[in-house]
């Protein structure tokens, strides 16, 4: 399903890679609590340990009151950084989900997270938002030399901000 390689930084230290799981096509009610919105993995290249700082997140077509108590869980079941109760509203363009923490990345790792959120999406019935109620949840798609600032993370032995692309992009369903 990946084909992905990894790209030493311009100072020739380590680099961490994004991606979703592109088989989760998560359908949910409208109404549901502790869904999973997005299966997000993080990679630390090889080149060194990394510790992960933040990560930010977009939920596209956002309306306040929709997503609460949004939280970013491990595969271990623990937490990275805090359960966000209600998102903040930004430009379109801009994260609206950010979860800041310190956690190491050992080289040539995989960590995995669950985005996890109650949801109380208006009906079609009900809504100038819901003619399609569908949403996304996305963080910048660039390359290594454009890398992202939704993620950051710092390289241990080099102590440099490293280099951080790729990029999460899970559709949600909301039947009535």
């Amino acid at each position: 399903i990946y084909n992905d390689t990894f790209f030493k930084t311009k100072d020739g230290k380590g680099a961490i890679l994004l991606r979703s799981d592109k088989l989760f096509e998560p359908n949910y009610p409208r109404i549901s609590k502790k869904v999973v919105l997005s299966k997000i993995s993080v990679y630390a290249s090889r080149e060194e340990d990394v510790v992960l700082n933040k990560i930010e997140l977009r939920i596209s077509n956002y309306v306040p009151g929709q997503y609460k108590n949004i939280s970013l869980i491990k595969e271990d079941g623990s937490k990275y950084g805090s359960t966000i109760i209600s998102p903040i509203v930004k430009d379109i363009n801009q994260p609206n989900v950010v979860f800041t923490d310190s956690q190491l990345l050992k080289a040539n790792s995989t960590t995995n997270y669950n985005l996890v959120a109650d949801t109380n999406i208006p009906s079609s019935k009900s809504s100038n938002y819901g003619t399609q109620l569908q949403r996304e949840i996305v963080v910048n798609r660039l390359s290594p030399e454009n890398s992202s600032h939704w993620v950051l993370a710092t390289g241990v032995n080099s102590t440099k901000e490293v280099s951080s692309y790729g990029g999460v992009d899970t559709h949600l369903n909301f039947a009535d």
